[in-house]
């Protein structure tokens, strides 16, 4: 045990050019891992994000999908991070500031039903409807974000609740901490599967 983890500190400190101590040595080790890396041609693009409400940020609750759906209208909901695919998104741009967030799992957009406030925010195949355009706004509280439709209307937990199964709703824009959204790029490690 001990000797496996001193070979992976030795793994680690050659991997990020810790042992090199000259800073040309460095620089050098740096640019082979930064070509490294783009080799792997992962683009913005290609990234894939989790939704964190900030009111339960330290219960690790993500925006999902209701049951794993791919189906139309399937609602979205709160739930704990499973890493599952209907827990990531991807950002596409469309244009300007606005993106549309499509789910991993099945394809979809998200999208505000109807751009009427209160209702439930679903997953649907994307048609270019402005309660599909996203963009991320700034939060009253530092580190935080909103996300803003076209139309004006955020992203928000139905409630205050910490429990699975919550539902998201289009709202409107009031800065309340139910509106308010960690967005972190998930890490792809190419040398584990998941």
């Amino acid at each position: 045990m001990i000797k496996t983890f001193m070979c992976l500190i030795v793994v680690f400190a050659v991997w990020t050019g810790c042992t090199k101590t000259d800073p040309v040595q460095r620089r050098v080790a740096m640019k082979a891992a930064s070509a490294k890396a783009e080799n792997m041609q992962v683009t913005a693009s290609q990234s894939l994000y989790r939704v964190l409400p900030a009111v339960n940020f330290a219960l690790n609750k993500v925006v999902d999908i209701k049951d794993l759906s791919t189906a139309d209208s399937a609602e979205v909901w709160q739930w704990d991070w499973l890493n599952y695919p209907s827990q990531k998104w991807k950002a596409e741009k469309i244009s300007g500031s606005f993106y549309r967030l499509i789910n991993s799992l099945s394809g979809k957009a998200l999208t505000a039903r109807n751009n009427i406030a209160g209702n439930t925010l679903v997953q649907a195949t994307y048609s270019g409807n402005p309660g599909q355009y996203w963009k991320l706004g700034t939060s009253a509280q530092a580190g935080y974000y909103t996300l803003l439709n076209q139309n004006g209307l955020a992203m928000a937990l139905q409630s205050n609740s910490g429990s699975n199964g919550t539902a998201f709703i289009a709202d409107s824009k009031s800065n309340a901490a139910t509106q308010r959204f960690v967005v972190q790029r998930i890490f792809n490690n190419p040398l584990r599967s998941s």
